[in-house]
């Protein structure tokens, strides 16, 4: 009940499964077992989420600085802005698909892994 007060008023705030209603309500993140083992790997995620933004910032903000240096020294045009621009922006939104290519790949191992542990099929003879 007290710690809803500093769930509130924490940068990011995670709780347990089975905590106070007032403490799953107020955390920003439920963790839906008992323990914090996932905590690591909710870090994880992250991490990596943090460096695919970063990442599509430098994606935009490259070719427009090429834009715009163009245009001071290189006389580029309206058109090289906009297909510079436009390049730009393509790259950004495959750079944020990554993450559902990685997680494809992961459910795919993970259902190969399965299909390997199953027993082979019975063939009458």
């Amino acid at each position: 009940m007290n710690d809803s007060i500093a769930l509130k008023t924490a940068n990011v705030s995670i709780s347990l499964r089975g905590a106070s209603s007032i403490a799953t309500d107020t955390a920003q993140v439920v963790l839906m077992e008992d323990s914090l083992v996932k905590l690591l790997q909710l870090r994880d995620v992250s991490q990596e989420l943090s460096r695919n933004i970063n990442r599509s910032w430098g994606v935009i903000l490259i070719p427009n600085i090429i834009c715009i240096a163009g245009a001071l020294f290189g006389g580029f045009t309206v058109m090289h802005s906009m297909i510079f621009n436009q390049i730009g922006g393509l790259l950004a939104v495959g750079n944020g698909l990554l993450p559902l290519r990685k997680a494809s790949a992961v459910r795919l191992e993970k259902e190969r892994q399965q299909a390997a542990r199953l027993p082979a099929p019975a063939v009458a003879e």
